[in-house]
């Protein structure tokens, strides 16, 4: 650790302290390489987990790749919120979703 860098632990407090919503989410990885770096790392997962997701009208796309790295750190809202997206008819031909998909070993109808 260089006399300019804050630890981790510390970074992570203030983005903790400054996050509201997913969109500061994308912002805040802007900021700087390490940030975004940490919001993308297994460190930040509590981040992840308290995080909350807009319902997605438009931008589908975006807001599929959102939900699935929330899910990927646990976010319970997340998991909601993708299985609407496929409910009414969203299909992405990357992920290959016909019906239901599943998260963790569970299988979201």
């Amino acid at each position: 650790m260089s006399m300019n860098e804050l630890p981790v632990e510390v970074e992570l407090k203030i983005l903790d302290l400054v996050l509201q919503d997913a969109s500061q989410l994308g912002e805040m990885r802007r900021v700087c390489r390490r940030w975004k770096v940490l919001v993308e790392s297994d460190r930040s997962a509590f981040l992840w987990k308290r995080l909350s997701l807009p319902l997605a009208y438009r931008d589908l796309h975006i807001a599929e790749k959102w939900y699935r790295k929330a899910i990927a750190h646990g976010n319970q809202q997340a998991v909601f919120l993708l299985s609407l997206l496929y409910t009414y008819g969203y299909a992405c031909a990357c992920h290959n979703v016909s019906g239901s998909f599943s998260v963790s070993g569970a299988v979201v109808l």
